[in-house]
């Protein structure tokens, strides 16, 4: 019966050690899970809040432009005209089409929804109001109302973007620690398998048999 107790030793060291790699290999997926989720989380960052964020930027400032040489055409300056008026248009369209490739939360998308209406509306009655060559007060009011309400939008736009941006940030963070955790997990298990290792390689057959009694009936 000498090597019956031999195997019934030599199986749990083995079953010891393939617990171990199993718990080694699993903790390896999951850092390369978390890794995997760090690198989305910077590259939505970039991708789907700074660029749009720049996007919403440059709008606004053309938006501005735009209704600067609005007012100057009112005001009866020639050197402003209609083609001064298409030129930001197109820009603004232009920064429309690239803002729309990127990531939009439900929220973000109600609210750009919003900002074209508005911004649609605006384009219309200045469009109107200097083909017709007629600016009366409501009209103009009218227009400035417009205005403002896609500027309104092109805010909330902005702080919806650092809303997520901070949401995104804070998963990244979370995702870091658990990868650091994991990566201390896995360095631990491989010392203890590596000192489990050397104790077996150490350990004889002879050393293995002085723990059973001797009445044991051994042959």
């Amino acid at each position: 019966m000498r090597w019956a107790y031999q195997v019934k030793y030599k199986l749990k060291a083995a079953f010891a050690l393939a617990a171990i790699l199993l718990v080694i290999i699993t903790a390896n997926f999951l850092t390369r899970a978390k890794f995997s989720d760090v690198d989305e989380s910077m590259t939505s960052i970039f991708n789907d809040r700074l660029k749009p964020s720049g996007y919403l930027y440059k709008i606004s400032h053309h938006l501005y432009e735009k209704k600067i040489a609005q007012d100057r055409l009112v005001a009866g300056d020639g050197h402003f005209n209609t083609p001064s008026l298409q030129q930001h248009d197109k820009a603004i369209s232009l920064l429309v089409q690239q803002y729309e490739k990127t990531y939009l939360t439900p929220e973000e998308r109600n609210k750009w929804l919003s900002l074209k209406k508005h911004l649609a509306g605006y384009n219309n009655l200045a469009y109107e109001l200097v083909n017709n060559n007629t600016y009366s007060p409501e009209a103009i009011g009218e227009l400035d109302r417009l205005f403002n309400l896609a500027m309104l939008d092109l805010d909330s736009l902005n702080n919806i973007q650092m809303g997520e941006g901070a949401s995104i940030q804070k998963n990244a963070h979370a995702d870091i620690s658990n990868t650091m955790l994991l990566s201390t997990l896995e360095m631990s298990l491989l010392i203890v398998l590596g000192l489990f290792t050397l104790v077996l390689l150490s350990v004889t057959d002879k050393t293995i048999f002085k723990q059973y009694p001797k009445e044991v009936g051994l042959n």
